[in-house]
């Protein structure tokens, strides 16, 4: 297995993604990705190009975490979504109130602080 291809499995590692969504930044099928991670075949020199150009895009589009919140607070993110997903055609009006109230003050909250802050900062 070349150095790339090795390069190209650490960074699926690193950013979980799955063959068929990392073939979507190098723009190339999936099935060509699978491939070259099983060692069946070998990229060409385009394609060589092409999983470099998509490493570069991988690296610049998801989130490398610095830290345990940050990570936490993607998946939460990503789990609300899913969740809500599921039950946004279900919920009452009641529920949707509450949720919207927690999103308000929420808001409240976080714009405190960045007043806060553009204060201490910019005066």
């Amino acid at each position: 297995m070349s150095d790339l291809i090795l390069e190209l499995k650490e960074l699926l590692a690193q950013k979980k993604l799955s063959p068929e969504t990392a073939s979507r930044y190098i723009r190339i099928s999936g099935a060509s990705v699978v491939r070259w991670l099983k060692g069946t075949s070998k990229p060409r020199l385009a394609s060589q190009r092409m999983i470099l150009e998509g490493m570069e895009r991988i690296r610049a589009e998801l989130p490398d975490f610095r830290t345990t919140k940050e990570k936490i607070a993607y998946e939460n993110n990503k789990e609300y979504r899913r969740l809500y997903g599921r039950v946004k055609h279900k919920l009452t009006k009641d529920d949707k109130v509450k949720l919207f109230n927690l999103q308000f003050e929420i808001s409240n909250l976080y714009l405190d602080e960045i007043k806060k802050l553009d204060k201490k900062y910019n005066g």
